[in-house]
C-alpha cells in the first residue's frame, strides 16, 4: 500500500510540473504583449511615491513608478503588479531613484513601513491577443480615485491601442475583473 501511495505522489508531482511548464508556453495563434500602464493623474499627488511589487513574489521585485509620466509595465507574463503609494515624508530615510528597481534592503524597509498603502486592484503584466491583429503595443490608462492616509483606490479608465502603420485607437475600459477578456478593436 505504501508503495502505491508513493507512486501516486510521484505521478501527481510529474503532472503538476508538466502543467506548470505548459502554462508558460505560447498559445498557437496568439501573441503575448506586455501590459503598459499610465497613471493619468499622478501629477495630482506630488507628495507621494508610487511603487509596484510582484503579485507572485511580493516585495522581492519592487520598482519605483516614473513620477513624471506615471508609466510602468512589463515583466514576467504570468505575474501581476500590486501598486503601492506612500508619502515621501513617510519613507524614513530611504533614498530612492526617481524610477527603477529597488535594492533588497530598500524593498524590505518599505515592506515593513505601516504607512505604505496598496491599491485595490492587481494589474496583469502581460496578455495575449490574436496574432493576426496588427497591434504594436497597448497602454491601460489608470486613474487614482482616492488616496489618503487609509485608502488607495485606482480605476482602469481606458485602453490605447497602437497599431502598425501609426493608427491609434482609444476605447473605454469595460472589463470588470482580470478574468474578462480585453480585445483590441480594429
Amino acid at each position: 500500500m505504501d508503495h502505491r501511495i508513493r507512486s501516486l505522489g510521484v505521478a501527481l508531482a510529474v503532472l503538476l510540473v508538466a502543467f506548470m511548464a505548459q502554462a508558460d508556453v505560447a498559445i498557437e495563434g496568439m501573441k503575448t504583449y506586455d501590459c503598459n500602464y499610465v497613471i493619468s493623474n499622478i501629477g495630482n499627488y506630488p507628495n507621494y511615491v508610487f511603487l509596484t511589487s510582484s503579485a507572485i513574489w511580493g516585495w522581492t521585485y519592487v520598482s519605483v513608478v516614473d513620477k513624471k509620466t506615471g508609466t510602468f509595465g512589463g515583466g514576467y507574463k504570468l505575474d501581476g503588479f500590486a501598486l503601492h503609494a506612500v508619502k515621501a515624508t513617510d519613507l524614513r530615510g530611504v533614498k530612492l531613484k526617481s524610477i527603477g528597481d529597488l535594492s533588497p534592503s530598500q524593498a524590505e524597509q518599505i515592506k515593513n513601513n505601516a504607512k505604505v498603502l496598496t491599491a485595490n486592484i492587481i494589474l496583469p503584466k502581460a496578455t495575449n491577443f490574436n496574432d493576426t491583429v496588427p497591434l504594436e503595443k497597448f497602454s491601460i490608462i489608470l486613474r487614482i480615485d482616492a488616496l489618503n492616509d487609509t485608502a488607495f483606490n485606482v480605476s482602469r479608465i481606458k485602453v490605447v491601442f497602437d497599431y502598425t502603420g501609426g493608427k491609434r485607437k482609444e476605447v473605454p475600459f469595460h472589463m470588470k475583473s482580470n478574468v474578462d477578456v480585453l480585445t483590441p478593436s480594429v
